[in-house]
């Protein structure tokens, strides 16, 4: 199985979970943080997924670090992702819980790129725009 069909996977339970427990903006948030934080520092790559610490001791590094900045409920579907091995797919987990939410909820992500930063009114103009064609925020 590829890291995308792994993340695609894992994503649409973690989606399931949180739309049970109507949280679902909320562990978007939180793995998008998580994510961040893996992907910028090595350190906590390498500790978070070294084998000889053991999956307790990872997930109460994880527990510790997260408990005061995420939600209890993200906070626990990051140590089912360590308790299971996966937490180095979390990369590819935010990104289809992502692609999930945004079907979902009919979010369409746009990059538009300006010689100017754009005011807020003309940022705001554009998202119109875009809604009225696509249908979707």
């Amino acid at each position: 199985m590829t890291n995308i069909e792994i993340g695609k996977n894992y994503a649409e339970a973690i989606y399931l979970a949180a739309e049970e427990e109507e949280k679902k903006e909320v562990v978007l948030n939180d793995l998008k943080n998580i994510t961040e934080i893996y992907k910028k520092d090595e350190e906590f790559r390498d500790i978070v997924n070294h084998p000889v610490l053991g999956t307790e001791n990872r997930k109460k590094m994880l527990k510790g670090i997260f408990e005061k900045m995420s939600d209890s409920f993200s906070v626990e579907l990051m140590s089912y992702l360590v308790e299971k091995g996966r937490f180095f797919d979390i990369e590819a987990i935010y990104y289809e819980y992502n692609k999930i939410y945004n079907l979902k909820n009919s979010i369409e992500e746009v990059t538009a790129i300006f010689a100017i930063e754009p005011t807020e009114n003309q940022k705001s103009m554009l998202a119109a725009k875009v809604e009225k064609m696509t249908g979707k925020k």
